[in-house]
């Protein structure tokens, strides 16, 4: 998996926002550390937004059967890839 957080705050410029790539525990951690250290630096309302990707890898139809109807139902298996 792979994925990206973006670390800011309205205090820090847009350009100053932190971009932290995350494919791992390594990652998160690096995205802790830096809300750690602008909260020591006293900085408020800090937002990590966080953006996923996902890809279908395949979809069945399946059929249920009640008592007096029979429907088909399309179940989707999704991969879901942070970005």
């Amino acid at each position: 998996m792979s994925g990206k957080a973006i670390v800011s705050t309205k205090a820090v410029k847009v350009a100053d926002h932190l971009p932290i790539v995350v494919e791992d525990e390594n990652g998160w951690e690096k995205v802790e550390a830096a809300v750690r250290r602008w909260m020591l630096e006293n900085k408020s309302n800090i937002i990590v937004k966080l953006t996923a990707e996902y890809k279908k890898k395949g979809q069945e139809v399946v059929e249920l059967s009640d008592d007096d109807e029979s429907k088909k139902v399309r179940k989707f298996e999704v991969q879901v890839l942070l970005m």
